[in-house]
């Protein structure tokens, strides 16, 4: 390849990286739009930011909070902290987040309240849809935390 040829890629991989470095802000925010709704409990909100398919997995968890979990959330629920620690963006449409969440709520088993951790990180999916990045939640993301208690 001569400096000639050199010359005319060079702003097409500019122009490459620029669009790289786009989709990685986008599905950073789209991260921790739905991070920030999701461990406060503003299923409603995280909504927004969730695929069709994983609505049923939002309905499940506030189907699953109980008056004991409501006390326990409602006395830490603003000393919990989200933060996008990693993205990788795997293609156009797919690409993974990792989410550290400070003062998580670890649900118990039925008919106990669940408790406050000190923090945990939880990869979620995200995929491109009609533009938008969304999570796609395959599960409940408690599941996959790992605790440093």
């Amino acid at each position: 390849m001569n400096m000639k040829h050199f010359l005319l890629l060079l702003p097409l991989l500019f122009y490459g990286c620029q669009l790289a470095d786009r989709e990685s802000m986008q599905v950073r925010q789209a991260a921790e739009d739905w991070a920030e709704a999701y461990f406060h409990f503003d299923y409603q909100e995280a909504a927004r930011h969730t695929t069709a398919e994983g609505l049923r997995w939002l309905q499940f968890a506030a189907s699953n909070i109980n008056e004991a979990d409501v006390e326990v959330i409602n006395q830490y629920i603003n000393d919990i902290t989200t933060s996008v620690s990693d993205v990788y963006v795997g293609n156009d449409t797919m690409a993974v987040a990792a989410i550290h969440v400070n003062h998580w709520f670890s649900p118990d088993s039925i008919g106990h309240a669940g408790s406050m951790k000190d923090d945990g990180t939880v990869d979620v999916e995200l995929v491109k849809r009609n533009g938008a990045w969304k999570v796609r939640m395959a599960g409940l993301p408690q599941s996959g935390m790992q605790s440093r208690d």
